[in-house]
């Protein structure tokens, strides 16, 4: 389990970082505090997920987070803009704004679980935001089945590019 936490964090330290430093920093903080997560949105989520592998550098929001010092609603309309999202979104019944707030929700709730699982390894540079012990115990108690579908996912991709990751990512 350490090893796929570990590689996800590695994987989405940075752009996490990047995508949570900005002005209105205050504002998006809150609104990820506010986001619940359910059974439900983690099954539309995991569908996007499924759809995604389709197409990674066109449906997934790796584009959006990359950059860096963007607002919440800037990667939001970003990702919503992007060729095939906003039809894929609406077949799964989520919009851009609950795709990108449950996606940072979920991880920054994995970073803050491993920062108090293994503190040494996984620091943080205070721009993550507290996450509600409501959401910590749905992460927690849906970890396995998280980490087994990131996976496949992974594998997917890495058997879909010859062994590596896509264009996209690197």
């Amino acid at each position: 389990m350490l090893k796929a936490r570990a590689l996800g964090l590695l994987i989405a330290g940075p752009l996490l970082a990047a995508s949570a430093a900005h002005a209105d920093q205050a504002h998006d903080m809150a609104a990820i505090q506010n986001f619940r997560l359910t059974d439900d949105f983690l099954a539309k989520y995991e569908a996007v997920v499924d759809d995604t592998v389709k197409d990674p550098c066109g449906l997934a929001p790796l584009s959006v987070l990359n950059g860096g010092n963007k607002s919440l609603d800037q990667m939001v309309a970003a990702f919503d803009a992007q060729p095939g999202v906003h039809a894929m979104l609406a077949r799964h019944g989520l919009s851009a704004r609950e795709e990108i707030l449950g996606m940072l929700t979920l991880m920054f709730a994995g970073l803050e679980i491993a920062q108090q699982e293994h503190p040494g390894v996984a620091g943080s540079n205070g721009t993550i935001p507290p996450i509600s012990p409501a959401n910590l115990a749905f992460y927690k108690a849906h970890e396995a089945a998280l980490h087994q579908h990131i996976t496949a996912i992974a594998q997917q991709q890495l058997a879909a590019n010859h062994g590596k990751l896509p264009a996209c990512v690197n």
